[in-house]
């Protein structure tokens, strides 16, 4: 039973750090979706991509499926103009600062008692 309730501690720090980092990257995403704009530059675009894919896959796997959710979205839409080597037009990036929008609510909310990932052990 120790061995068990250790573990559980050792994986709610751990998700708990997880926490702090994806708020760390939303905010360079949000950053970078800022700089894009004003800017329109397509490297900011490919640094947003690997950020929010890397946030896909980090809460995926800690259980934050609201959250790996949204990224994925936001990355499928990126891919799109890495792919075709365009920048959005100003409706299309509406879009994306749309969904980078319910990203930062979504990663502001999270909370280590939100994930699927703890519940498990729970």
């Amino acid at each position: 039973m120790q061995q068990k309730d250790d573990l559980k501690a050792k994986l709610f720090l751990l998700v708990e750090k997880h926490c702090a980092t994806i708020r760390s990257e939303a905010q360079a995403i949000n950053s970078l979706m800022h700089s894009a704009e004003n800017g329109q530059n397509s490297d900011s675009f490919q640094k947003i991509f690997f950020l929010t894919h890397k946030l896909k896959g980090s809460s995926g796997t800690m259980g934050f499926m609201q959250v790996s959710h949204i990224a994925e979205q936001l990355e499928d839409q990126l891919k799109g103009y890495i792919d075709a080597k365009k920048l959005p037009l100003a409706q299309e990036y509406a879009r994306l600062q749309s969904l980078n929008h319910e990203l930062q609510k979504s990663v502001a909310c999270t909370h280590p008692n939100q994930s699927a990932l703890l519940d498990r052990y729970r």
